[in-house]
């Protein structure tokens, strides 16, 4: 599984950064949102939830505020905002999967068990 993360987060990196200098990818925002939720399934584990959680805010807040650096800025701005969706989608599914863990839904053994 580890060759599946890894390929899922190039290919993610790859399409964030070519869409951010401006070559138009059809669907990429799908594309994004798809290895987004592969990389939330295989790549983040349950000790890395916390730290990918507050990293995937402080991308967000970050990946819109640096328009004002001159020639660059908006290209970076670009690549990070296509970055942050994928890293969002990821995300979702790391959220989905802890509250599924805390109402004992999640498969891993932390939820109550009626036995």
């Amino acid at each position: 599984m580890q060759l599946v993360e890894r390929i899922a987060i190039w290919l993610g990196l790859v399409v964030a950064i070519i869409g951010g200098v401006g070559v138009p990818i059809p669907a990429s925002a799908i594309i994004l949102a798809v290895l987004g939720v592969v990389v939330g399934i295989l790549a983040v584990g349950k000790d890395d939830t916390t730290g990918f959680l507050v990293f995937a805010l402080g991308l967000a807040a970050v990946s819109g505020g640096i328009d004002a650096i001159p020639v660059l800025g908006g290209y970076v701005n670009s690549i990070l905002g296509n970055v942050s969706a994928l890293v969002n989608a990821a995300a979702v599914v790391v959220v989905i999967r802890c509250v599924a863990s805390m109402t004992g839904l999640g498969g891993d053994g932390d939820g109550e068990d009626s036995a």
